[in-house]
């Protein structure tokens, strides 16, 4: 309805980019060693069902969940930062340091959930700018 609103008002809307805060049900013994491959395939779908092959994946995931003493987050980041490695249209954002809500800092407070759409603004115009050379 969005996009045929905007279509009305002579608006055509591209999506320019996936924003993907996710890992944390990924990250037990299972699930983490199968990330990146999953993750790749999500991605390869998504570009192919959106006819979007160019489509920036901004990804991340909030790294104090499980109160950082879950072994399988470090796993979940590690997958994140090689799949940014090897697919040029991704790119890791870093939350580490945005504000969680205590005492288990599964979800981020309203100040920290600024913090990570900052930086994946300022990730989404330097992915952007590369891509413009």
């Amino acid at each position: 309805a969005a996009i045929a609103a905007a279509a009305d008002e002579g608006i055509k809307l591209r999506t320019r980019a996936l924003v993907w805060v996710q890992g944390e049900s990924d990250a037990n013994a299972e699930a983490a060693p199968l990330y990146e491959k999953n993750l790749a395939r999500l991605l390869e779908r998504l570009r192919g069902d959106l006819g979007a092959p160019e489509l920036a994946a901004l990804i991340g995931v909030n790294t104090r969940f499980g109160n950082g003493k879950n072994p399988h987050v470090p796993v979940v980041i590690a997958a994140q930062k090689a799949l940014a490695e090897k697919d040029a249209q991704t790119r890791y954002v870093d939350t580490a340091g945005s504000e969680t809500v205590p005492s288990s800092h599964t979800h981020f407070t309203a100040q920290g959930t600024l913090e990570i759409g900052r930086r994946f603004a300022e990730a989404l115009l330097s992915h952007e700018a590369a891509a413009k050379r």
